[in-house]
């Protein structure tokens, strides 16, 4: 019971701080000078008038009593900026805010009025409405614009109009422009504007001074810190306060407007180009007569000047694929069903270049009937379009093949790279935990191996995607396929080590001198003997090459292992398909012949295998002599 006494004389005491700061606050409120003083909701409901019995005001208190404030400014934005100010002091953003707006007087005249808003309580404001001459009337003009700007929230600037670097004041918008402080102003107004801005405004001022009406000026701005060039456009006008006048300046921002435009000028400019070379001819269109008039001369490639032709053979200039559309478009302008027409087609013929053309035209005759009697247009060469059209839709494709290929790419790295990693955490782990030098030693080069196998097989897609697509730099250079094949078998030999396994060599007397990059054939012939032995417990590895036709060289390894079903012979170079799931755990096979797939395709071959489950394999390949 005592803290919840406590608690209620607690209250009671912020109750009463509370009521005497709000009466303070209407006692000086109600002390304006020839001011009126209401409290009103946010949305400018007005609630209570204050000093009812006030004299000279801008409005008649008596009046105000549950109308709408909105509703005595005529213009909307100066209604939206009295709502926004009005919020942001009853949520508590602003403390005060103020502006000079045009109120309705009684006699429905517009006055130029102070509006002041602060806070009250219940969720309302206070608004003091005075007389702007009256309002700040201890203020020098000076300070009394200073406070009008600021509540504006579009740059502006103030300045006296007989000095360049003297008195000037700029609003919080226009500082955030430019990046500056009001303190910085002066001493850094040369390095904001050139020498060649600040001449045009102050030409501008000197002009305003002689009578001249406002206008935009166009001048370029670098903001403080990053240096941006800034495109700005600034209406200035003379204000006359008492005896003073002052310089307001309002600023908007045009740079990107600007770019755009310069871009637009551009493109326009290449458009006129290309209008010029694009061969623009007239033609008029005489429907009952059914005649076509063509003016000037070299009309789809045909010499001619002024010359007739009917619609028949207009249509026909179409190729096969798009004359039912030509067709069409011209048969429902000559009922009338539509004004105007506007198709391209491409010339029928067996021409290697692209020869396509864009008819416009409008009804602009008709008979009694509305049938159309006369129809103008034009016809342009748009074969030049055409052709940057295809090409677009080209590296288009291209482009979304290679995202496909690399996509691809990132999704074969992830698979064959995730059971190794996985192993390489296992490792790291027992190692963290095990403290026999024996046993860390036999973990350390499981891991070896494991990071070892990762990157052999991260090189080898590196090394396919490259070839896919082309990026693979060759080097052609005479190869002696005889020798080649002979310093192969040996290193095959040294491979075989103890198993009981022959290695020969099947090589015709007259040897082939093939044009080819030496390291991809070297990568091909590695992978397919590396297959072999790896697979052969005991028997034959034959390698050697015959040639099939006078153009084309076939090369082949026969082993005498375990063979591969014939139905997964037909998926063996796919990526990640093992020759046989129970000789290896892992998919370096797969990517090896995979990769060797790749590499014999991109010189112009072809790869493949043959053979029985049991009776070993024979890997072969082909390749052109002449490459």
């Amino acid at each position: 019971m005592l803290i919840l006494f406590i608690i209620s004389v607690v209250l009671l005491l912020i109750a009463i701080f509370l009521l005497r700061k709000i009466n303070l606050r209407r006692k000086d409120l109600v002390q304006a000078i020839n001011g009126v003083v209401c409290s009103v909701d946010p949305t400018g409901i007005v609630r209570e008038v204050i000093n009812p019995e006030v004299k000279g005001a801008v409005v008649n208190p008596k009046t105000l009593q549950g109308i709408d404030i909105n509703s005595l400014i005529p213009t909307g934005k100066e209604r939206g900026r009295l709502r926004k100010d009005m919020k942001a002091v009853a949520d508590g953003m602003a403390e005060e805010a103020g502006a000079v707006y045009e109120l309705l007087g009684e006699d429905r005249t517009t006055q130029r009025s102070w509006i002041n808003v602060t806070p009250c309580s219940g969720g309302l404001v206070f608004l003091t409405i005075q007389h702007a001459t009256s309002a700040r009337s201890q203020q020098d003009p000076q300070t009394y614009v200073e406070e009008v700007i600021s509540h504006i929230h579009t740059p502006t600037y103030l300045k006296e109009p007989t000095a360049v670097a003297g008195w000037t004041y700029w609003n919080e918008p226009l500082c955030k422009l430019l990046n500056v402080n009001q303190s910085d102003i002066e001493t850094l107004y040369s390095n904001i504007f050139s020498e060649k801005s600040q001449k045009a405004l102050d030409d501008d001022v000197r002009r305003l001074l002689e009578g001249g009406s406002p206008s935009v000026v166009n001048i370029t701005a670098f903001r403080r810190g990053d240096n941006a060039k800034l495109v700005l456009q600034i209406r200035q006008q003379i204000s006359q306060f008492g005896d003073t006048q002052i310089v307001v300046g309002t600023v908007t921002n045009v740079t990107e407007q600007t770019k755009h435009a310069y871009q637009m000028k551009l493109v326009a400019e290449q458009l006129a180009i290309l209008k010029d070379g694009r061969r623009l001819r007239l033609w008029k269109y005489e429907p009952q007569k059914d005649v076509v008039t063509v003016v000037y001369d070299n009309y789809f490639g045909l010499n001619v000047e002024y010359k007739t032709y009917h619609r028949a053979d207009i249509e026909n200039m179409a190729c096969k694929e798009d004359k039912p559309r030509v067709d069409n478009d011209i048969d429902e302008i000559c009922k009338g069903y539509t004004n105007t027409i506007n198709v391209a087609f491409t010339l029928a013929g067996d021409s290697p270049t692209l020869n396509a053309y864009e008819i416009s035209g409008r009804v602009m005759k008709r008979d009694a009937m509305g049938v159309p009697t006369l129809i103008l247009g034009t016809c342009i060469d748009v074969s030049h379009m055409k052709e940057l059209e295809n090409d677009l839709k080209e590296a288009k494709r291209s482009a979304n093949a290679q995202n496909a290929e690399n996509q691809k790419l990132l999704n074969n790295i992830a698979y064959v790279i995730a059971n190794p990693l996985d192993s390489i955490i296992g490792y790291s782990q027992l190692l963290e935990q095990e403290d026999d030098a024996t046993q860390r030693k036999i973990y350390t080069e499981a891991l070896r191996n494991d990071s070892k196998n990762v990157l052999e097989k991260v090189n080898v897609m590196v090394q396919m995607a490259n070839i896919k697509s082309g990026k693979a730099t060759l080097k052609r250079q005479p190869i002696d396929l005889n020798g080649f094949l002979t310093e192969n078998a040996g290193v095959v030999k040294e491979a075989v080590g103890s198993k009981d396994i022959e290695v020969e060599l099947k090589l015709p007397q007259k040897g082939i001198t093939l044009m080819m990059d030496t390291r991809y054939l070297q990568k091909v012939m590695t992978n397919l003997t590396d297959n072999a032995v790896k697979f052969t417990e005991k028997g034959k590895i034959t390698i050697g090459y015959e040639r099939t036709t006078g153009k084309e060289v076939r090369i082949f390894v026969i082993d005498t292992g375990k063979g591969i079903p014939k139905e997964r012979q037909k998926r063996l170079f796919t990526e990640f398909e093992r020759s046989d799931a129970h000789r290896s755990t892992s998919t370096n096979n797969s990517l090896s012949l995979a990769l060797c797939k790749a590499i014999v395709e991109r010189f112009g071959g072809k790869i493949g295998v043959k053979g029985e489950e049991g009776k070993g394999s024979e890997f072969w390949f082909t390749l052109p002599i002449g490459y």
